[in-house]
């Protein structure tokens, strides 16, 4: 956590306010091109990944913003808010710089087609349990 961040939650908590953090409530994995040839050609492999750059979601929690908007299990995240995605790191960044309750516009592969999503970001702090 970069210092001045650190300063200003502290700051923020020491004068009994409360810290909000955005999520989606996604698992997710970066993909490359090289990592999704070699799945592909296993033959046991059961999905097929496309051959680029992304972030792959591999689960979607129950009852979040992901699950709301739409998000499925191999979804591979290549937009979001305009900004092209090409690791599960850029996609979290995005996410952390973003305001709870902000619309976020998201493109993803999903089984070869290219689908728009819109995701409403959630409070971390009020997430369901996780069992």
């Amino acid at each position: 956590i970069p210092i001045d961040t650190a300063e200003k939650a502290m700051k923020t908590l020491s004068a009994g306010g409360k810290i909000s953090h955005a999520y989606l409530g996604i698992s997710m994995l970066s993909l490359t091109p090289e990592a999704a040839r070699l799945n592909n050609a296993d033959p046991n492999s059961n999905v097929y990944l496309p051959e680029q750059h992304g972030a792959l979601v591999l689960a979607v929690g129950p009852d979040t913003p992901a699950a709301k908007a739409g998000f499925r299990k191999f979804d591979l995240i290549v937009e979001l808010a305009g900004t092209p995605i090409s690791s599960a790191a850029d996609a979290q960044r995005l996410v952390d710089e973003t305001r709870v309750g902000q619309p976020l516009q998201v493109k993803v592969l999903r089984q070869q087609k290219q689908i728009s999503l819109s995701v409403v970001t959630g409070d971390l702090s009020t997430r369901p349990e996780r069992r």
